[in-house]
């Protein structure tokens, strides 16, 4: 696996938590669709590439409520 490939896997599992957390119902398949679908920006040649991968990862911002 190379650095990038690595920094890629974790932002993405950070993500999923970030959303897991906003939407704790969200099923594991429905929450890959989300964030392949509406959370990506296409980047570079259209489709997968070599150089940006799936693309841009981009969350929209989350409200949580803080019980402390």
């Amino acid at each position: 696996m190379t650095r990038s490939a690595a920094l890629a896997v974790t932002l993405v599992a950070g993500a999923a938590a970030l959303v897991l957390q906003a939407y704790p119902g969200m099923l594991p398949a429905d929450l890959a669709t989300w964030i392949q679908g509406s959370s990506t920006v296409d980047r570079g040649t259209v489709g997968l590439d070599n150089v940006y991968g799936a693309g841009e990862l981009v969350l929209p911002p989350f409200h949580f409520r803080r019980d402390f």
